[in-house]
């Protein structure tokens, strides 16, 4: 397979769990983003939604 060929085939497969992330956990996500954008002059952002039926926000839980 040549560089080409492998670039053009590359594809990821994710699995995420439909259900909220403990909120230390977000709180600690948060955290780390305004550090980094602090240090890196950077504009990253945790973006979380809200199902309908509930006021709690629910977060997808990126695989390690």
């Amino acid at each position: 397979m040549t560089l080409l060929e492998a670039i053009q085939s590359r594809h990821s497969i994710r699995r995420y769990r439909n259900m909220p992330l403990a909120d230390d956990v977000v709180s600690m996500i948060q955290q780390k983003v305004d550090e980094l954008n602090k240090v890196g002059n950077l504009n990253i952002q945790l973006v979380t939604f809200v199902w309908l039926y509930t006021n709690r926000p629910w977060y997808c839980q990126v695989p390690l």
